[in-house]
């Protein structure tokens, strides 16, 4: 039970409260013993055997009303809160009381003599499991005490923090998880799912395990086990570990990733501590586990819960990459150290993460020219566009280079077969769209050009709308060369130069 700062308010009270809390005290009159933990330990000297027989002495005082209230000023707290409650006894009313947050409800409780207000709660609410702890913290504190709170008695077990069988089943029943019973302990387990937290409950040598999928985003099975009882070292109780999880891609579970348990110690403390719940410490752990993954020998890659081990390639194709995101995919990886760990990934992403890494040898291997990669990977650090449109304009830029580098070279042309190559060139670097586009933007008004537009015009399917642009003859004889023009324009770089001489010779030029 979490023994931080009691909050308290004072109120005036409801009549049923205050008769409830009126006829409870008066039960304290036949003795202490519900205040006073039952023994099952083996302690040589029990320490609430004295507390004992000091409060049955201030018992011989229960109908003194103002020897009481001396002994609810006077003396250590654990006796002054007994005789507050004795007090309270001979008292028919109790009109205001102050309410304090305990576990999770609000408990009144009356301000009398000079004890803590901790032990006036615990002696007043001895019935609520919760509370009654209160009364007995400090004792169980100095002496080193494990006491364990169920729901209709309290039991000390001294140095010893094996719990009654009795509490671990009224503990366990409180998680509220589906809890099967298994060799170790108990689970609530998924069979998709094989993310789980394990909480080892170190005294009682059992495990209670949940898996991801089942986990709850507020309770926290430490907390409740801890609630209940008060423990001199709470880091002796439990070993806390997370088994991630991740699936590997051959099917099995063997993902070098799924060796690393153990949970750091921050997670462990913000967990024990209450601070978290059981599925923050799955995921908290999860997140840790693929930031150590620096530490495997060997790298790793990861999506998601989707383990690849050290197959780059295997990874690559899990993204469903294009060919030229594939290209580029492999050089990164091939030029990159670090583990890919990633809780989803696009090509996109992937090449955006390491970029600064190894953009530069991304866009060598596919444009296969050193400078021309510096070139494209300056530009592509100062400006806003994604490094994936860089990967596609140096992919682009190779295509073309590859396509122009088929083609013979002429150191002259005359300007229409010069026309006829340019446009030639264009429609296979660029396409269709951008040749037509050349076309019309430097439309000719010499004679012997206009016939040679239209039959490329027609070639590239678009002659329909420029009729207007020739005259008859134009277009008659533009028809006629539409043969040729596609001949070129589809011609393998072998028939390309026969191809180019075949046109010029069909529209009267030669070269």
């Amino acid at each position: 039970m979490k023994r931080g700062t009691v909050r308290t308010k004072a109120r005036t009270a409801a009549k049923k409260k205050e008769r409830e809390l009126i006829a409870r005290v008066k039960r304290l009159r036949d003795g202490p013993d519900p205040v006073i933990p039952e023994c099952e330990g083996e302690c040589r000297k029990c320490p609430f055997e004295k507390w004992r027989a000091r409060l049955l002495k201030q018992l011989k005082y229960k109908d003194n009303k103002k020897k009481l209230s001396g002994l609810a000023n006077l003396g250590p707290d654990f006796s002054k809160a007994y005789a507050a409650a004795l007090l309270l006894a001979t008292q028919d009313k109790a009109p205001y009381l102050a309410v304090a947050h305990v576990g999770n409800k609000d408990l009144a409780y009356a301000q009398r003599g000079k004890a803590k207000k901790e032990m006036l709660i615990g002696f007043q609410h001895y019935h609520d499991p919760d509370a009654r702890l209160l009364a007995v913290a400090d004792i169980a504190r100095k002496n080193g005490l494990y006491i364990f709170s169920m729901k209709d008695r309290m039991v000390c077990t001294g140095t010893s923090g094996k719990p009654p069988e009795e509490y671990v089943k009224e503990t366990v029943a409180r998680m509220r998880y589906p809890f099967q019973k298994t060799a170790d302990g108990y689970a609530a387990l998924d069979p998709a799912d094989d993310t789980v937290l394990s909480v080892k409950w170190i005294p009682a040598k059992i495990s209670l395990k949940v898996s991801r999928h089942r986990s709850s985003t507020k309770r926290n099975i430490a907390s409740v086990i801890l609630n209940r009882m008060l423990h001199p070292q709470a880091d002796t109780v439990f070993d806390i570990r997370v088994q991630p999880g991740f699936k590997h891609t051959n099917g099995g579970k063997n993902c070098p990733l799924n060796r690393l348990t153990k949970v750091s110690d921050h997670w462990r403390a913000e967990y024990v501590g209450g601070r978290i719940s059981d599925r923050e410490a799955i995921d908290n752990h999860v997140e840790d586990v693929r930031e150590k993954a620096e530490t495997m020998s060997r790298r790793i890659f990861t999506v998601g819960m989707t383990c690849f081990d050290d197959d780059s390639g295997a990874f690559i194709e899990s993204l469903r990459p294009n060919k030229v995101e594939r290209e580029a995919l492999q050089a990164l990886l091939d030029n990159l150290d670090e583990n890919v760990i990633v809780d989803e990934a696009t090509p996109t992403k992937v090449l955006d993460m390491y970029w600064k890494e190894a953009g530069k040898e991304v866009l060598e291997a596919v444009l296969g020219d050193e400078d021309a990669a510096e070139e494209f990977y300056e530009r592509s650090l100062k400006s806003k566009e994604t490094p994936s449109r860089f990967v596609r304009e140096a992919f682009r830029s190779a295509q073309r280079e590859r396509i122009l580098a088929d083609l013979p070279e002429y150191e002259r042309l005359p300007p229409v077969a010069r026309f006829c190559d340019r446009i030639a060139r264009i429609h296979r670097t660029k396409g269709s769209d951008a040749a037509v586009m050349e076309i019309r933007g430097t439309q000719s008004r010499k004679k012997e050009f206009k016939a040679l537009e239209y039959a490329f015009l027609l070639a590239l399917g678009a002659g329909r709308g420029d009729e207007w642009r020739y005259s008859e003859d134009e277009l008659g004889f533009g028809a006629h060369l539409k043969s040729k023009a596609e001949a070129l324009l589809s011609a393998d770089p072998e028939g390309y130069d026969a191809s180019l001489r075949s046109l010029m010779t069909a529209s009267g030029h030669s070269f």
